[in-house]
């Protein structure tokens, strides 16, 4: 009996290390060949999303929230990456200023 509740704790114990871990790793998209990594997401209203620029052009990340407010983030050169929160419940739809072929959308829930 001792052993199986050992092992129940040591089973609980992985499984919540690797909800932390997924939880502290966040939302990750690339920007490469002029295109960002994926078509959408879905996050928690209040996380951000970190845009890596993998590509060998700068790019300049521009948001229209939900309610049509507009902001953008700054030039951003090839390999740094910039951290945008999404606050706002609801569709945002993200493009780069300097590339109008990309695009892609973030729901925040």
């Amino acid at each position: 009996m001792k052993i199986n509740s050992l092992v129940a704790l040591a089973t609980l114990s992985l499984i919540a290390i690797g909800l932390s871990a997924e939880a502290l790793a966040g939302t990750s998209i690339s920007q490469k060949g002029k295109q960002f990594s994926q078509d959408a997401v879905t996050i928690k209203a209040g996380d951000k999303v970190t845009f890596v620029n993998d590509d060998t052009v700068a790019h300049n990340i521009t948001v229209k929230d939900p309610t049509g407010g507009n902001h953008s983030g700054d030039l951003q050169k090839p390999g740094t990456q910039a951290d945008l929160g999404f606050d706002k419940p609801g569709t945002h739809e993200v493009r780069c200023a300097i590339h109008p072929k990309m695009k892609m959308t973030v729901t925040a829930q």
